[in-house]
């Protein structure tokens, strides 16, 4: 009797091997060839599906890495082996670099896809009023308002030359800002 199962235990298992898995959901029809997972919403063929598939909403933290799962899960690291995961981001920091979208783990980082890709163009001067300081300040003292996320640079001159460095000891003059984003450097105010 024993012989018998282990017998029937392997020709099950040896049978199996080899064989291709397809999944069909919501309809009786073969799945297309080319596809593991084959949904459908309709059972009439030629009619198109009335709904779609809703895909998981995460918040990532930044695009190099991500912990799945939250405090009560185990925050799983996300490496190479999860290659295809594909999860909708709710995260919306432009600064960061993350917006909301869908976003596919590609074995080291999260790429954006299927997103209206924005280009801003290039910042408005940014604004700076005159300011008077105390003991001895230095360029990292200035201040000016421009684009969230926006870098600033301080010049001596309106035109060329290089910005100044943040330890640069000011004096009684006139400086010039411009603001760096993505979209590139502004006029200089």
């Amino acid at each position: 009797m024993k012989h018998k199962i282990l017998f029937s235990f392997l020709a099950c298992t040896l049978a199996g091997v080899g064989a291709v898995a397809q999944v069909n959901i919501g309809t009786l029809d073969d799945p297309h060839r080319a596809a593991i997972l084959h949904l459908r919403t309709t059972s009439e063929v030629g009619k198109s599906d009335s709904l779609g598939v809703k895909i998981p909403k995460v918040a990532l933290p930044d695009t190099a890495k991500l912990h799945l799962g939250g405090a009560e899960t185990c925050n799983l690291d996300v490496d190479e082996t999860a290659a295809g995961m594909l999860v909708f981001n709710i995260t919306d920091d432009p600064c960061g670099g993350l917006t909301p979208c869908l976003y596919v783990w590609d074995g080291a980082s999260w790429l954006v896809m299927g997103c209206e890709i924005r280009i801003s163009s290039v910042p408005a001067a940014p604004t700076a009023n005159a300011q008077t300081f105390c003991g001895s300040p230095t360029v990292a003292d200035l201040v000016a308002t421009g684009e969230p996320c926006a870098t600033f640079n301080w010049y001596e001159v309106s035109e060329g030359g290089s910005p100044l460095a943040g330890s640069t000891g000011l004096t009684t003059k006139t400086y010039y800002v411009s603001q760096t984003t993505a979209s590139g450097e502004s006029e200089r105010t």
